[in-house]
C-alpha cells in the first residue's frame, strides 16, 4: 500500500535527482563508467569512432577524448571499455585479424597493448571478444576480466600479464559490482541466471533466475529481466540493485523484490538505452528521456527514496509494480488467467530453476496469500488468508482457492520474514470463471491484440463471445488518401492504409482483414461499424477543398465491392471536439457522407454523429438541418463524469439522457435509431474495478429498457486510456474484467427475455426491472447501499443469478425471503407466480426531504442543501470549505428537522470515490434531542465498498441530525478520515498529496431519516 500512498503534499514538487545532458557523438551513447574523480561518457561518432566525455562527479565537463581503432573495414563493437579508478581506459581492438587490448591515454593515443590468446570458443570472428571489464581485487591485485563465445573468461593483469581462463564465473560478464564482485549472465537452457560472483571468496552472492523461453499469448509466469542495463549494491551496501528495460529493481540475494523505482518515473527511463553505474555509495544512471541522454546523479538516501516512492496506481502498471521478485510469481497455465466452466480453476506459486538457493543462503522468506472475489456481491467470496509453500530450488505450488462459481477473483500474495507480519512484496494475480451458457474460449481468438485495441477480426469475435454484438473499426482517412486536396479518383485511395494491411499487399488483399471481420461478424450477428476518419487534418483538408464527398464516395464503394458485408457507416469521431457548431458540421461533413455512402452503396446505412457525451446544444443546431432526411441513425458517446454509474449521473430521471437528446433533436430526428457507439468505465482503482461489472449490467437494463439499437463497449479489449487509465473490458495481455462477464451474462438474460419495465419498490434507493418472457424474472439492484429486504411468491423456490451468471437456489416460506440487496444487479427467477420486493422493514416518508443543512463549511462550487433533495444522485454532492481562510477543524453538517421527530434510521450517501475524488470513510451520526443535548447514535468507520450506508438505532426524538468527520493518521500526518479516492484503497495517491486538508474533502451527497415501522 506504501507504493502508491501519498508521500508528500500535493503542492510540495517531489524529488527529481539532479542530472546533466551528454551528447558525446552522433552514433549514440554507450555506456558510463565512473572513477575516482570523473564520469566517463561513451558515444559513437558518425564514422564509428569511439568518443569518451569526461565530466566531475557533479556534471561539469572536463574534456573529451576521440580514439579510433587502425581498420580497413566497417566499425564493429566489442563493449563498452573498460576504466580503471585512476582513469585508465582499456579496450577490446579485433580490427583486420587483431585479438588485442589496447590501453588508452587521455588524448586517445594508444599508450600500450597486450594480445588475447585464442581459446576453445575463438572462431576467428571480429566479435569473438565481448565486454572488457575491470576489477579492483583478483587474488590480491587489479585485473581486466574479458569474455569469449558464450562460456570463456580470460583474466589478466593490468600489464596484460595473463592469468588463464578463469572458472566459476557466469558465462556473460555485465560489469564489476563493488571491489571484488563481477556480475554476470548464465544460460542453461530456457532459464538465465543473473549472478554475481565475489572473487575473493568464489561464493555467489546473488542468484537470480529468470525465464528464456516463450510464453504463449497473455499467459502470466514468474517476472523476467528485459534487457539488464546493469547492476549494483543496494542503498547502504543492503542487497543489489538490477537495472533493465523495466526499470531498477532492489532486490535481495535471491531476487525477491525490496523496492523499485519504475521505468518512466522519476525523470528516468531505461527503455531504449542506458545503464547504472555505483562508486563508493553513489549512483549515476544514464537515461534516455525526452530525446536527450541524461545522466542523473543520486545518493544511496536519493536512491533509496526513489526505489520507494509512490507511484500512480493504474492499470497500465500493475504488472511492473504488483511482483514478487524475479523469477517468483503467481500463475495459471490459461491465457488471461481465465476459465470456462467445466475447467478446473487452478493458482499456482512458481520459481524458477533454482530461486531462492545460492552460496549466500537460501531464502528463508515466506509466503502468504488471500483470495476474493467482488466485494460488491450480495454474497461475496472470502477466503481466509493462508500460507503457500514456496518452490525452493525452482517449481510451482498449487495454491488453495475457494469454491469454484463464475466471477472474477483477486490472489492477493506477499512476502515476509519469518515471525514478521509485515510484507516485503506482493503481487497480484486475477482469474475468472465464465458461466456455462457463456464461455469465451480466449485461447482460441485470432491475433490482433494490441495495446490501443483488439484488430478488426479479433475485435468482432471478443464482440460475440462477450455479448457486445457490436464493432466499430476506425479507418485512418490520411493513410488511405495520401492527397486529399486532389480530384477524387479510385486510383488516388491507397488501400495498403486499411487496418491489417500490409505494404506489399495488392489492392484486393488489402481487404483480407476487414472482410474477414465482417464474415465473422455477419455468421455471429455482430454489428460491425467502421468509422471513416476522426476529426485529423487530412480529412478537414478534404472538407476545405470541397473533395470529402467525392473521396467518401469511393472508399465506401471500394469496401462495397470487396467487402459487401459492411453496410454500417459513421463519419469522423466525436466531431464537436472540431465543430463548435452541429449544424456546420451537418452539412460540410455529415450529409455529404451521407450522400456518398448511399450513392456507392443503396444498403449503407449511416449513424450520424458520434458526439462526446449527449451534446444537446449541439445537437439542437445540427437538427435545424435536412441532417436527418439523409442519415439513419444518431450515435452519441454518453459518458458519464466522474466515472459514476449511469442512476448517479441523473441519465434515469423523466426528461433526462435520452429523453433529453430526443426533445433536443426534435420529432424527425428522434425518430431515428439511437446508438450509443462508445462508451465505458475505467477500472484503475480498487472500487471502479468491481463497480465496472455492475455499472455494465446497469446501463444494459436500461439500454434495453430504452430500446437503443446497440452499445459499442469502449473498448473490449487493450490497455490504453488517457492519463494512463484503462477502459478495457480485457486489459491487455493480462486478466478478464468484471464488466466482461457483467456483459457476457446480462446480455445474455436480457436476449432470452422481453423489454423489460420499470417496476416501483417501497425500497428507498432501489431499482427494479420485470423482465419479459415466459418466466417471472425480476433484476434489482441498489444505488450502492446494502441492506436486507424481503422478496415475495408464490414459488416454493427463487433462482437467484448474479451479474457474473452464478446462480443459487433461495428456499421460501409462507411465501416470503430474506435477500441482500446491493448496487450489483441480481435477477430473481420463479417458477410460478410474481416476486415482490418489500423492505424488512417499513420505510415512511423521508423526514428530511427540503429539511434546513447547516454546514460548518462549504467550497464555493457547492451547495449543501443537495442533501436533503430527496436523491442520492445529485449532480453534485456537497464538499466541505475551509473556515476563516484555514483548515475546517471540524467538518461536519447539521440538518434541521421541520418538528421533534422520534426517528430509528439514517442512510448517509457520499460522494463517488471511483475516478478522483474524496468521499466518506468514517463519520459519527448524532441527534440533537429537544433538551438541545447532542448524542452519538452510531459510528460509521471503513464505509468503502458502499456509497450510502444506512445505520439503524433505538428510536429517539430529534429535532437535528449531523454528520462529521474524525481526523487520522496517515503517515505521521493529521488527515481526515475520508476515502481519497479509490485508487490507493481510501489512502491519499500521490496526486492528491499527503496533507491537512479540509477543502473539497468531505463529500456528501445526501442524508436520510426515517421514523419506526409501524
Amino acid at each position: 500500500m506504501e507504493k502508491i500512498t501519498a508521500d508528500r503534499p500535493s503542492d510540495e514538487e517531489p524529488f527529481a535527482p539532479e542530472y546533466w545532458t551528454v551528447s558525446p557523438g552522433e552514433g549514440g551513447v554507450w555506456g558510463i563508467a565512473a572513477t575516482s574523480e570523473a564520469i566517463l561518457v561513451e558515444g559513437e561518432g558518425e564514422d564509428g569512432e569511439t568518443i569518451l566525455e569526461r565530466f566531475d562527479h557533479d556534471g561539469r565537463s572536463l574534456d573529451t577524448t576521440l580514439f579510433e581503432h587502425e581498420r580497413d573495414q566497417p566499425p564493429h563493437n566489442n563493449g563498452s571499455p573498460a576504466v580503471s579508478p585512476d582513469g585508465v581506459v582499456y579496450a577490446i581492438d579485433t580490427y583486420d585479424g587483431r585479438r588485442q587490448v589496447v590501453q588508452l591515454d587521455a588524448d586517445g593515443s594508444t599508450s600500450s597493448s597486450f594480445e588475447v590468446p585464442p581459446g576453445e570458443e575463438s572462431t576467428g570472428h571480429p566479435l569473438d571478444l565481448k565486454g572488457i571489464h575491470w576489477v579492483a581485487d583478483l587474488d590480491g591485485a587489479p585485473a581486466l576480466l574479458i569474455g569469449e563465445g558464450e562460456r570463456t573468461v580470460y583474466g589478466f593483469r593490468e600489464n596484460g600479464d595473463y592469468l588463464g581462463v578463469l572458472p566459476g564465473l557466469p558465462d556473460t560478464l555485465l560489469g564489476s559490482v563493488g571491489n571484488t564482485s563481477v556480475a554476470g549472465l548464465t544460460v542453461d537452457g530456457g532459464t538465465a541466471h543473473l549472478r554475481v560472483h565475489d572473487l575473493a571468496t568464489g561464493a555467489t552472492v546473488l542468484h537470480v533466475p529468470f525465464s528464456l523461453a516463450d510464453r504463449e499469448f497473455a499467459v502470466s509466469g514468474p517476472p523476467r529481466i528485459e534487457r539488464p542495463r546493469g547492476v549494483t549494491p543496494g542503498p547502504r551496501g543492503e542487497g543489489f540493485l538490477v537495472a533493465s528495460a523495466d526499470g531498477i529493481q532492489w532486490v535481495d540475494a535471491h531476487g525477491a523484490r525490496q523496492g523499485f523505482w519504475m521505468n518512466g518515473s522519476g525523470g528516468m527511463t531505461l527503455a531504449e538505452a542506458g545503464r547504472l553505474i555505483e562508486r563508493d555509495g553513489h549512483y549515476w544512471v544514464l537515461s534516455f528521456l525526452e530525446g536527450e541522454y541524461r545522466v542523473l546523479s543520486l545518493s544511496s538516501e536519493e536512491m533509496q527514496a526513489m526505489l520507494l516512492g509512490p507511484v500512480e496506481p493504474k492499470a497500465s502498471r500493475e504488472a511492473s509494480l504488483a511482483q514478487l521478485g524475479i523469477g517468483i510469481g503467481p500463475t495459471t497455465d490459461r491465457p488471461f488467467n481465465h476459465f470456462d466452466a467445466g475447467e478446473v480453476p487452478e493458482v499456482f506459486i512458481e520459481t524458477e530453476e533454482g530461486w531462492g538457493v545460492s552460496d549466500a543462503g537460501n531464502s528463508e522468506l515466506q509466503l502468504h496469500y488471500t483470495v476474493t472475489g467482488d466485494p460488491t456481491l450480495a454474497d461475496p467470496v472470502v477466503q481466509e488468508q493462508r500460507r503457500a509453500e514456496i518452490p525452493f530450488g525452482g517449481g510451482r505450488s498449487a495454491l488453495e482457492l475457494p469454491e469454484r462459481r463464475p466471477g472474477v477473483y483477486e490472489v492477493s500474495l506477499w512476502l515476509v520474514e519469518p515471525g514478521s507480519t509485515e510484507p516485503q512484496s506482493g503481487a497480484c494475480l486475477r482469474y475468472s470463471i465464465s458461466p456455462e451458457a457463456s464461455p469465451l474460449r480466449l485461447g482460441t481468438l485470432s491475433d490482433g491484440a494490441d495495446w490501443g485495441g483488439p484488430g478488426p477480426l479479433r475485435g468482432v469475435e471478443i464482440a460475440a463471445r462477450l455479448g457486445i454484438g457490436s464493432h466499430r473499426v476506425q479507418l485512418d482517412f490520411a493513410s488511405l488518401v495520401p492527397d486529399p486536396a486532389a480530384e477524387p479518383s479510385p486510383s488516388g485511395i491507397r488501400w495498403q492504409g486499411l487496418p491489417g494491411a500490409g505494404e506489399e499487399d495488392d489492392d484486393a488483399g488489402a481487404f483480407g482483414q476487414i472482410r474477414a471481420a465482417a464474415q465473422v461478424a455477419t455468421q455471429e450477428g455482430v454489428d460491425l461499424i467502421v468509422q471513416l476518419g476522426q476529426n485529423g487534418e487530412a480529412e478537414r483538408a478534404a472538407v476545405d477543398s470541397g473533395t470529402w464527398e467525392g473521396w467518401s464516395e469511393y472508399i465506401v464503394a471500394g469496401v462495397a465491392e470487396h467487402v459487401p458485408e459492411v453496410i454500417l457507416w459513421s463519419p469522423w469521431n466525436e466531431p464537436n471536439m472540431a465543430f463548435d457548431d452541429g449544424a456546420e458540421y451537418a452539412e460540410d461533413v455529415e450529409i455529404p457522407f451521407a450522400l456518398a455512402a448511399h450513392r456507392a452503396n443503396p444498403g449503407a446505412q449511416v449513424l450520424a454523429g458520434n458526439s462526446l457525451g449527449f451534446a444537446f446544444d449541439w445537437w439542437r443546431s445540427a437538427a435545424t438541418t435536412n441532417l436527418c432526411e439523409h442519415v439513419d441513425a444518431i450515435a452519441v458517446h454518453p459518458y458519464t463524469g466522474w466515472n459514476r454509474s449511469w442512476e448517479e449521473e441523473g441519465f434515469i430521471q423523466e426528461g433526462s439522457g435520452f429523453d433529453e437528446l430526443r426533445d433536443a433533436l426534435g420529432p424527425e430526428c428522434a425518430a431515428l435509431p439511437v446508438w450509443d457507439t462508445e462508451t465505458g468505465w475505467t477500472s484503475d482503482g480498487a472500487l471502479s474495478l468491481w463497480s465496472q461489472g455492475a455499472n455494465v449490467a446497469r446501463k444494459l437494463l436500461w439500454y434495453t429498457r430504452e430500446d437503443l439499437a446497440g452499445w459499442t463497449y469502449f473498448f473490449s479489449e487493450g490497455g490504453w486510456g488517457e492519463f494512463d487509465l484503462s477502459w478495457s473490458l480485457i486489459q491487455h495481455q493480462s486478466y478478464v474484467k468484471p464488466g466482461a462477464l457483467a456483459f457476457a451474462t446480462t446480455s445474455r438474460l436480457l436476449g432470452d427475455s422481453g423489454a423489460p419495465e420499470v417496476v416501483e419498490t417501497p425500497i428507498p434507493f432501489s431499482h427494479a426491472m420485470r423482465l419479459g418472457g415466459e418466466v417471472e424474472t425480476v433484476a434489482i439492484w441498489t444505488d450502492g447501499m446494502r441492506l436486507e429486504a424481503v422478496a415475495r411468491t408464490d414459488a416454493a423456490e427463487l433462482t437467484v443469478i448474479d451479474h457474473y451468471g452464478h446462480e443459487r437456489s433461495l428456499p421460501v416460506e409462507d411465501g416470503r425471503v430474506t435477500v441482500t440487496l446491493t448496487g450489483a444487479p441480481q435477477f430473481f427467477v420463479a417458477s410460478a407466480g410474481t416476486i415482490e420486493f418489500q423492505p424488512v422493514e417499513e420505510f415512511g416518508p423521508d423526514v428530511l426531504v427540503g429539511a434546513e443543512v447547516q454546514p460548518s463549511s462549504t467550497h464555493e462550487e457547492s451547495d449543501p442543501q443537495v442533501i436533503t433533495s430527496g436523491t442520492v444522485n445529485p449532480h453534485r454532492p456537497w464538499r466541505s470549505g475551509r473556515v476563516g481562510g484555514a483548515v475546517d477543524p471540524s467538518p461536519h453538517v447539521d440538518i434541521a428537522l421541520e418538528e421533534p421527530t422520534v426517528i430509528d434510521r439514517v442512510a448517509v450517501a457520499s460522494g463517488s470515490i471511483v475516478c478522483c475524488e474524496a468521499g466518506l470513510r468514517d463519520y459519527t451520526v448524532s441527534v440533537q434531542t429537544p433538551d438541545e443535548q447532542w448524542v452519538e447514535v452510531a459510528q460509521v468507520e471503513d464505509q468503502f465498498w458502499e456509497r450510502v450506508a444506512m445505520v439503524g438505532f433505538d428510536p429517539v426524538e430529534a429535532v437535528a441530525i449531523r454528520i462529521e468527520v474524525p481526523w487520522r493518521t496517515i503517515r505521521g500526518v493529521e488527515m481526515l478520515s475520508v476515502n481519497y479516492t479509490d485508487l490507493a484503497g481510501g489512502h491519499p495517491p500521490p496526486f492528491m498529496g499527503l496533507q491537512t486538508e479540509s477543502d473539497y474533502v468531505v463529500s456528501i451527497a445526501a442524508v436520510s431519516a426515517w421514523e419506526p415501522a409501524r
